[in-house]
């Protein structure tokens, strides 16, 4: 099974999908803590490498 690099997670999640209406971002990041709550955790992680990006 495919698991995507924690970077790759959080840049999914921290930009919504382009549509019509705009989705808002904090409706965005709500559902993706239901639906896929280990991205924050992965965020976390990858903010403490060198030239990781802060969640």
């Amino acid at each position: 099974m495919y698991e995507p690099e924690p970077d790759e997670v959080t840049a999914f999640f921290d930009a919504p999908p382009v549509t019509n209406p705009p989705i808002d971002l904090a409706e965005w990041r709500a559902r993706a803590d239901r639906e896929f709550p280990q991205w924050r955790i992965w965020a976390a992680e990858d903010s403490r490498r060198p030239g990781g990006e802060a969640a």
